[in-house]
């Protein structure tokens, strides 16, 4: 198991699964117990080969606009639309907090 890496009031938890041999017929079943009387979230579950880096998207439902984009090192990178589906901000996930890294302004001129 990796350190647990604390981003605002989120802990990420990396664990290593060893597997030897061959890989058809084996089942992975993962489950999270909480017994404490205080409510605990489990969100973001990836599985991937070691030697492999991957970005994950979270798409909204209703529009299919891309709202979130997760790093390899599971770290989000969130999109804010205006009315027109545009993107108007673009914020990423950090150690310390989440952080505004773009504002877009769209202007729509005559042109001459």
């Amino acid at each position: 198991m990796t350190p647990i890496v604390t981003a605002g009031s989120w802990k990420q938890l990396s664990i290593d699964i060893p597997l030897s041999g061959s890989y058809n017929g084996y089942l992975l079943v993962i489950g999270c117990s909480n017994p404490s009387a205080t409510d605990a979230y489990f969100d973001d579950f990836r599985f991937h080969p070691l030697s492999e880096l991957i970005t994950t998207n979270v798409y909204e439902k209703s529009t299919g606009l891309t709202t979130y984009t997760l790093d390899a090192n599971n770290f989000y990178m969130r999109n804010v639309y205006d009315n027109m589906y545009r993107i108007s901000s673009e914020y990423k996930e950090t150690i310390t907090g989440e952080i505004k890294m773009n504002d877009y302004t769209y202007n729509y001129g005559r042109g001459n």
